[in-house]
């Protein structure tokens, strides 16, 4: 349903006395969050439903691992895509003929896993590319592309979320008994109005 207030004891005891109820606080004076979730679905499901707010309150180490794991199994997929490209071709099994390959220097799956690599972290290529002989291979390298900047751009956006993200940021929410918000006059002065 969403966040409500927490009942304090303070409040329950102005009840009692009969004073008027008093509404509770969402933030407390000494800066604690007095909210609590309820009716909330499954731990899982929230986790999965809000996936960069999940990387962002991950610990380092986990994040850390999260990202290795999305660049590798990113350059394993796209790996098999070419790999397929190539034997779909035929350029897997023995020389071709006068028919030139998809890609140079993929025999296999570790030369398709190279290209990949080579491919998504823009290192160049050496004597492994790509040809224009298979439209599918172009656009299995166009999709790569597009694909690694999108997930570049999510986990270097979590990882500097997390690095700007300050700690413990409920404390610093503080309420002084000394000085309250207000209008002042002076703010008018001078804007020509």
């Amino acid at each position: 349903m969403g966040p409500e207030p927490l009942r304090d004891e303070e409040e329950e005891e102005e009840e009692e006395d009969g004073a008027a109820p008093r509404r509770s606080r969402f933030v407390k004076k000494d800066g604690h969050c007095n909210v609590e979730f309820v009716n909330l679905g499954e731990k899982s499901q929230r986790y999965l439903g809000d996936l960069f707010t999940t990387c962002v309150d991950a610990r380092w180490r986990w994040l850390a691992l999260l990202f290795s794991l999305a660049f590798v199994l990113s350059w394993l997929l796209f790996g098999l895509a070419f790999w397929l490209v190539a034997a779909l071709h035929g350029d897997l099994g023995p020389p071709p003929g006068p028919r030139p390959p998809c890609f140079t220097q993929v025999t296999g799956l570790l030369g398709a896993f190279l290209l990949s690599l080579e491919t998504q972290t823009s290192i160049g290529y050496g004597a492994r590319s790509v040809t224009e002989e298979c439209p599918a291979a172009v656009l299995a390298v166009v999709l790569q592309c597009v694909a690694g900047c999108l997930l570049d751009a999510f986990l270097l956006g979590a990882v500097m979320a997390k690095m700007a993200k300050p700690k413990k940021r409920n404390q610093t929410l503080l309420f002084s008994r000394c000085r309250t918000p207000g209008f002042s006059p002076r703010l008018w002065e001078g804007r020509g109005d």
